[in-house]
């Protein structure tokens, strides 16, 4: 908790002895902080080595060095600057670093070994490779080196740097930003880095490395690997000139949107994988990422088998741009989905900004999530994750989870984006994220949970931003953080302002989500077809409507997919971004050639947590509307149609589990179960193996207000059943509606049946038999009956001729009044 001093620059000269000592002189720029003198300058360097010397304007400074510690008798006056020489020696001790971490693998029992995977040494320093990492403090630290919380969370320390490290002849060196050769002398040969940017912190790798360079619009690009892994270079090596023009492009857009690279280079370099890839407190974050290099493990890209895809070259040969493409488009793919902290992308783009400068203060986790997440996706046109929690003994089955849901959504997409959903969608982390903000968050209280509400909150808010800006917006963004605070930090205010300052409502839709759970909830209100007059060039012309509310206070985003034509000549198209404001609605319309066939919602963070359909009546082909057609998006009047129907969804507290006689405990707010396994009341199966007892499950075309889920097992004896309690308020005829989800989604079940259904009101019971195998998507008429004011009951009974039974929604509408949908 002391308030630690500012570094503001290091000039180092290292000299080292590969398995034995380094020797390092510096100069250091020591600053206090503007509102506050310091008595004493409270650094941590490596305990392993031993301070020979510590001086300032050529006096002696007396110091104390212990436990890492490192005292200096130097008092500083608010906002002064003092330049301090020190010289020290020793070998570092690689023990020492990631104080604070909740989980280390020296600590732990052999079970939960998995984390060795990620590496332990917390640095290196053999006759073979050297690697001197920023927490082992082999340069002098700012403050005490475990992280701030509360009031003295001040974020990471910047400063500019200036490093000689001399190494042995035939040894090359990786450091922040590109490597300059000064010369050897006397069997050692000396480089220098001095990258031109602030960093956050120095590393060092050393070892015999072959280099593979390339120079590109004066940045050098540069991988350094072990002379016995170069199977992969010599794999990729035709494909040389397709990464050389992926990388000018990138660097070009970022530099024409305002966000040039700000260091002379960047560097891949191999490490051991006994090197440590990840950090210390609750976050465990990767450290593969350093400013200007990012660190690749030795049994990852190295000895990648990038050759096997490609043993046929033939059947690359209509690929578009050749095998060399389709080579480069393998080799981006293998990063993406790595998700052991490797993500080239990921590192790439932290370079651009957030080694840089960086968020403090309330909600810092939140805002640097959200920024590293936008770099990744202005990077990869994807998102990245990491988690050192992950590694568990649960791993290989959440990994499995995550390889179920990716080839249950048809294998599209990365696999990255498919470990993020099995991680960030889960019940219980939607519940953390609706009960605390992330500036309230205690990340300390329970790191993976932290990690899963940031992923799921922050994650999707760098996409909101990301699709919001536009690629040339975000980098802006970011461009004006790096510009104002370079070297420092910023806060959730600062943010606020510049995300305003490119898009006038953007900020304010940041500070909700970061600073309140309020969340925006999206209703399809209605969505119609019809054929217009043919066009000038005598095609055929349909117009799209669809009308969309946000019932909620917060503003949101969302975007609009429709499809067109028939299931054999299917065409899927996405619309822009769309915003809408809190409490509002907004008309979207399009112009097609085709008949649309369906149309979906799909919203960002949202109440609605995924995409939903929206029922759209089939096109009369026969009738033309003759109106003028109609593009864009239009505010339209923000208003709740009046319906008499009574309408229970299974997510309301009308519906529940009967097991025999006995209440199951099953239903909206039950607190007999572990909620990180349940979905309000019951347990989750997304379209899976038949679930023996009922199952929450999310779909598209599911019923729902904001959320459109189902609940569904497999058949039984009618031992279980699900019940649907509504109120209806006048005696009379009512016809009773069940809705049915869209059947394609339920591949296991291949037979639908006839369900044993029943009404129950009072001593009054009507049992039914419905035909599921003949029924619709959508709403189902059941049959009408003659009910008396109060509750009435749908029972729905696992008895089937089928596989499964569903239980969606139902309806109630009194005969002779108008249907809709809103009696809840």
């Amino acid at each position: 908790s002391e308030v630690r001093p500012d570094i503001i620059r290091i000039e180092a000269t290292t000299d080292v002895d590969p398995g034995k000592a380094i020797s390092v002189e510096a100069e250091i720029v020591i600053a206090a902080p503007a509102e506050m003198a310091l008595d004493r300058v409270l650094l941590t360097l490596n305990p392993g080595l031993e301070l020979h010397e510590v001086t300032t304007d050529g006096s002696d400074i007396a110091f104390e060095h212990s436990n890492g510690l490192l005292e200096l008798d130097l008092r500083l006056e608010p906002g002064t600057q003092r330049r301090v020489r020190v010289r020290y020696s020793g070998k570092p001790d690689i023990r020492f670093g990631y104080l604070d971490s909740v989980r280390t693998p020296e600590r732990l029992p052999a079970m939960e070994s998995q984390l060795y995977i990620l590496g332990y040494d917390r640095g290196l320093n053999d006759r073979r490779f050297v690697a001197l990492m920023p927490a082992i403090a082999w340069l002098p630290l700012a403050g005490a080196a475990v992280e701030s919380k509360g009031d003295f969370d001040l974020g990471p320390d910047f400063f500019d740097v200036d490093l000689q490290v001399t190494v042995p002849d035939g040894w090359l060196a990786a450091g922040p930003g590109a490597r300059h050769d000064q010369g050897t002398t006397d069997g050692r040969t000396a480089f220098r880095f001095s990258p031109g940017a602030p960093v956050d912190g120095a590393a060092v790798i050393a070892s015999v490395f072959e280099s593979f360079a390339l120079d590109i619009e004066g940045l050098r690009l540069e991988i350094l690997l072990t002379p016995g892994h170069l199977r992969t270079v010599e794999t990729l090596s035709d494909a040389r000139d397709a990464i050389r023009e992926r990388v000018a492009d990138r660097l070009q857009e970022f530099a024409e949107a305002g966000l040039a690279y700000p260091y002379d280079g960047f560097t891949i370099v191999e490490a051991p994988n006994a090197l440590r890839g990840f950090g210390g407190g609750w976050r465990l974050g990767s450290v593969l990422s350093q400013p200007g290099m990012m660190l690749v493990r030795e049994l990852g890209f190295p000895l990648a088998r990038f050759d096997v895809p490609f043993r046929d070259e033939s059947d690359w040969q209509d690929h578009e741009g050749g095998l060399p493409q389709a080579r480069l488009e393998r080799l981006e793919e293998f990063f993406i989905n790595d998700f052991s902290g490797g993500n080239l992308f990921t590192g790439a783009a932290r370079s651009f900004c957030l080694t840089q400068c960086s968020a403090r203060g309330p909600g810092r986790e939140a805002l640097d999530w959200s920024l590293d997440e936008l770099g990744t996706l202005m990077m990869s046109d994807t998102r990245g994750y990491f988690s050192a929690h992950l590694f568990t003994p649960e791993m290989n089955a959440k990994i499995g989870q995550a390889i179920q849901g990716h080839l249950i959504n048809g294998g599209g997409g990365h696999f990255a984006d498919s470990l993020i959903e099995v991680f960030s969608s889960r019940p219980a982390v939607w519940k953390a994220v609706l009960d605390t903000s992330p500036v309230d968050i205690d990340p300390w209280d329970d790191p993976q949970k932290a990690i899963d509400g940031l992923s799921l909150k922050s994650g999707t808010l760098a996409q909101v931003i990301y699709d919001d800006l536009g690629f040339e917006g975000s980098a802006a963004l970011l461009a004006s953080l790096r510009r104002d605070y370079a070297g420092g930090t910023f806060m959730l205010e600062d943010v606020v302002a510049a995300a305003e300052q490119q898009d006038p409502g953007l900020g304010r839709m940041i500070e909700d989500l970061l600073t309140t759970t309020n969340l925006p909830g999206l209703v399809g209100d209605r969505a119609d077809a019809y054929r217009l007059a043919d066009g000038d060039d005598g095609g055929a012309r349909y117009q799209l409507n669809l009308v969309v509310r946000n019932d909620e206070a917060t503003p949101g985003l969302f975007r609009v997919t429709y499809y067109v034509g028939a299931d054999d000549d299917q065409e899927r198209e996405e619309s822009e971004p769309l915003r809408i404001d809190g409490r509002s609605a907004v008309r979207f319309s399009t112009v097609l050639t085709r008949p649309p066939t369906g149309v979906w919602v799909h919203p960002y963070l949202s109440l609605n947590r995924s995409s939903f359909r929206v029922p759209l009546p089939e096109v009369d082909e026969t009738g033309v509307v003759e109106t003028e057609p109609s593009e864009g998006v239009t505010v339209v009047e923000y208003e709740i149609a009046d319906s008499n129907a009574v309408v229970v969804d299974d997510l309301d507290d009308g519906f529940e589990i009967i097991e025999g006689v006995e209440r199951s405990g099953l239903r909206l707010g039950a607190k007999d179960r572990d909620d990180a396994e349940l979905d309000q009341g019951l347990p989750v199966e997304e379209f899976g193996p038949l679930p023996r007892v009922w199952s929450r499950a999310s779909s598209a075309t599911a019923y729902g207000r904001y959320r459109h889920t189902l609940a569904w097992m497999r058949k039984g004896k009618g031992e279980s059943r699900a019940q649907f309690t509504g109120v209806v308020l006048k005696p009379g005829p009512w016809e009773l509606e069940i809705h049915l989800p869209h059947k394609q989604r339920f591949r296991v079940a291949r037979n639908w049946g006839v369900w044993k259904m029943a009404v129950v009101q009072g001593d009054d019971r009507h049992e039914i038999d419905f035909d599921a195998g003949e029924a619709p998507r959508g709403w189902n008429l059941v049959d009408s009956f003659d009910l008396t004011g109060g509750e009435v009951t749908v029972e729905f009974s696992n008895e089937t001729t089928g596989m499964i039974v569903v239980a969606d929604a139902v309806r109630w509408t009194p005969i002779g009044r108008a249907n809709g949908e809103a009696g809840r």
